[in-house]
């Protein structure tokens, strides 16, 4: 049976850094002009770290481009980005993002097409974040449950983010667009004997796997799920899709990333890191 508890957590350091030589669209540099074909992919990243400036936090998880199995229509429904409870499937915490980089205003019927979204996906609130503005019409439709923000695409470049390429397999496409890269989040502590375990963990927007910062060994690891991933401090890191198996009653909702420090020492139970809904 899946812990979902945050065992052994004491808070966040925080820390928020630009790496100078990180391009957010796998080739064009943020400094340089971009491309029509990746403004939007630059766009949406952006957005994803000020969602993550805004809503991020120990209890909560900000997941930029999410798949998720839709409530009602039972298809696969893509989010921009994704504030949800990092410890619990609690869909009334659930905020979606839509991030438009368009030339023309958003009107009612994006509106009315980002809440057919929500109610798919069982979000409670909502944000569209666009970059020149929205009708009357719009602002009237979208009411109480969604909130429309105006951020230029220059301005969201300012935002202080951290991305990185990631480590699994998808960074191997030919394609650069497809190649997905990782928001790391907060800093966590874990007690581990007299000393601390200090990490941080993200996802990668193309493949969505887990990544893993170690501090106390230094390694940055993905770890794909269903597989088990042996950093140098010599603990295990799983990422386990919901399952009979795992305990789960009903359908699956989430994927854990779980850490052992002895893979024999079964009768004690791991201890979760972070979660990654699918449903």
């Amino acid at each position: 049976m899946i812990d979902t508890r945050p065992r052994l957590m004491v808070g966040p350091l925080a820390t928020k850094t630009r790496p100078s030589s990180c391009n957010l669209d796998g080739n064009v540099n943020l400094t340089q002009k971009n491309t029509r074909s990746s403004t939007w992919l630059v766009y949406e990243r952006c957005v994803a770290a000020f969602a993550h400036e805004q809503y991020g936090d120990l209890s909560t998880i900000v997941q930029p481009n999410v798949l998720i199995k839709g409530a009602i229509s039972g298809i696969d429904r893509q989010i921009d980005v994704m504030v949800d409870s990092r410890w619990n499937n609690e869909p009334y915490k659930r905020l979606i993002i839509d991030a438009k980089a368009r030339k023309r205003r958003i009107n009612v019927n994006d509106v009315e097409s980002f809440e057919g979204l929500m109610k798919d996906c069982n979000a409670s609130h909502g944000v569209i974040i666009c970059t020149n503005g929205w009708t009357d019409g719009a602002t009237k439709r979208a009411q109480d449950a969604i909130t429309i923000n105006l951020l230029s695409f220059e301005d969201a470049l300012k935002y202080e983010w951290v991305w990185e390429p990631c480590l699994g397999d998808c960074n191997k496409n030919r394609n650069h667009l497809s190649r997905g890269m990782v928001l790391w989040t907060e800093f966590q502590l874990f007690g581990r004997g007299p000393a601390w375990l200090m990490l941080q963990t993200g996802k990668c927007d193309g493949c969505h796997s887990f990544h893993v910062w170690c501090w106390d060994c230094g390694e940055k690891f993905a770890v794909p799920d269903n597989d088990v991933v042996q950093c140098a401090c010599g603990l295990y890191w799983a990422s386990v899709p919901e399952s009979k198996d795992s305990g789960h009653v009903g359908e699956p909702e989430s994927v854990w990333l779980m850490m052992r420090e002895d893979m024999d020492a079964t009768h004690i139970l791991p201890t979760v890191i972070d979660r990654r809904p699918i449903r």
